[in-house]
């Protein structure tokens, strides 16, 4: 590199003979004859070569050879502080065959030696990520629907498969983080499986890591924990996928950056080929669900089964979320893209779904300050939420005032009367109630403390005698 003005030029200082190189790769070696890096170059035709840096030449010297057929991709990288070089192969020029073993190579001291092999199909790329403390080896399957993660094991010393990704011929893989979240991107050749994304044309996919696994585009049964999962990302023969780190203080564009290369061949025009490359941007912007589950207080499960509403104190609303009859799983519904919420709704403290006549259901909702009861009616086929009534502390020029604390409501068998228990105001709030609609009208409350009530006796009927024969009855 050198200076020329303002800018910056490139100098050819040396050239080394390849053989169809597609992969440059320098590792980080503790000590090597008094040298600290060892350069790998990738060969898709013949095998790989290591080189060091000859510091009185100032060139590269060669090493040693790597046993690899079909180089696609290499990547160093460090385990408890021995160094590995993890080579992806693509094809055997030999046998013509995609179906062959990957490699990682340990070095020894003096040179690398392999290590372990996994079977692969066309693999064109391989990476390794650190994920909450462990290391994951992602290799990607161009010629199979299918990219493979292994996770290394303490107790082997070696790494196990974990998981496989169903993807359509992935051809590199990135990891960001976003929001405390890390999220693996593989850019994809091929389309997007519509029955499986939801998505028509070429694409590629982002996935998230839940703690053990990662976790791609929702569907109806994708478990809770897993719904702020995976996107896709259009693309066109997406060919490789860069993150760019969170830019600079001051910079126009802020958060973690995705950078898809796109290739695309075209047959149009009378036979006429045409050759299209481009790169998009994708900027990661995070929504965060988590929070319909922050300091919840209350939950209902609707009459029919279909959904489950839980309040959150600290959000002050109402989230609504899918059930599975069959099995119980929780989601969300997918036509919000987001968890659908009842905002501004207070701290609710307790919810009770009620049946009306003529079919249908209602929900009550009952906040603790300063004490109230609402209605709503429910949409069978979303879940959501209508508030048809509220009821609270004070209402009928201060009628009602037993409210406070509102926590519980239970509905007669007729329908015909509701009574709300408050624990703050230590009362039991009397409501009649329409079986049609469930709108209540106060009508009574008792509270503790209040109307003392004696044991009394009938002493109409008993005779009296004494105190100048007044007849006057006695009363215990």
């Amino acid at each position: 590199v050198s200076s020329a003005g303002a800018g910056v030029q490139l100098e050819t200082r040396q050239r080394i003979r390849t053989s169809a190189a597609v992969d440059w790769e320098v590792c980080d070696v503790p000590s090597l004859y008094s040298n600290d890096r060892v350069f790998v170059a990738g060969n898709f035709i013949g095998p790989s070569k290591t080189y060091t840096w000859n510091t009185m030449t100032q060139q590269l010297e060669e090493f040693s050879t790597l046993p690899t057929v079909g180089v696609s991709s290499l990547r160093c990288f460090h385990i408890n502080g021995t160094l590995y070089l993890a080579a992806a192969q693509y094809f055997n020029s030999d046998s013509f065959q995609h179906s062959l073993q990957s490699h990682v190579f340990r070095w020894s001291g003096t040179d690398f030696v392999q290590f372990q092999s996994f079977d692969t199909v066309g693999a064109r790329d391989v990476e390794v990520f650190s994920v909450d403390g462990h290391s994951l080896l992602v290799i990607c399957n161009e010629l199979v629907d299918r990219t493979d993660v292994f996770v290394w094991s303490e107790t082997t010393m070696q790494f196990e498969f974990l998981h496989d990704l169903q993807t359509r011929m992935p051809t590199s893989s990135a990891l960001f983080i976003s929001a405390a979240s890390p999220f693996l991107a593989i850019s994809q050749s091929s389309d997007c499986k519509t029955v499986q994304t939801g998505v028509n044309g070429s694409c590629s996919t982002v996935y998230r890591w839940n703690g053990t696994s990662f976790q791609g585009v929702s569907t109806p049964s994708t478990l809770l924990r897993d719904t702020a999962g995976g996107q896709i990302l259009h693309s066109s023969s997406a060919q490789h996928v860069l993150h760019v780190p969170d830019a600079a203080p001051g910079a126009t564009v802020a958060g973690s950056i995705l950078l898809v290369a796109n290739f695309r061949v075209e047959d149009a025009n009378g036979g006429v080929v045409t050759h299209q490359t481009n790169v998009e941007t994708f900027q990661a912007l995070s929504q965060d669900y988590t929070t319909s589950l922050i300091t919840p207080t209350a939950v209902a499960v609707s009459l029919d089964g279909a959904h489950v509403y839980v309040a959150s104190e600290l959000e002050e609303s109402i989230s609504i979320f899918k059930r599975d009859g069959a099995n119980g799983l929780l989601s969300v519904d997918l036509q919000f893209g987001a968890v659908a919420k009842l905002e501004a709704v207070g701290v609710v403290s307790g919810m009770q779904f009620s049946s009306l006549a003529g079919g249908g259901e209602c929900l009550y909702v009952m906040a603790h300050f300063p004490g109230s009861v609402r209605l709503y009616t429910r949409n069978p086929v979303t879940g959501l939420l209508t508030l048809v009534q509220t009821i609270t502390q004070g209402d009928s020029s201060g009628m009602v005032d037993s409210l406070a604390g509102a926590r519980s409501i239970t509905v007669s068998q007729d329908g015909l009367l509701a009574v709300v228990m408050s624990y703050m105001d230590a009362a039991a709030t009397e409501m009649a109630r329409d079986p049609a609609t469930g709108e209540l009208t106060f009508v009574d409350r008792l509270k503790n403390g209040e109307r003392y009530r004696a044991d009394f006796r009938d002493t109409q009927q008993e005779q009296f005698v004494g105190g100048g024969g007044s007849g006057a009855p006695e009363v215990d």
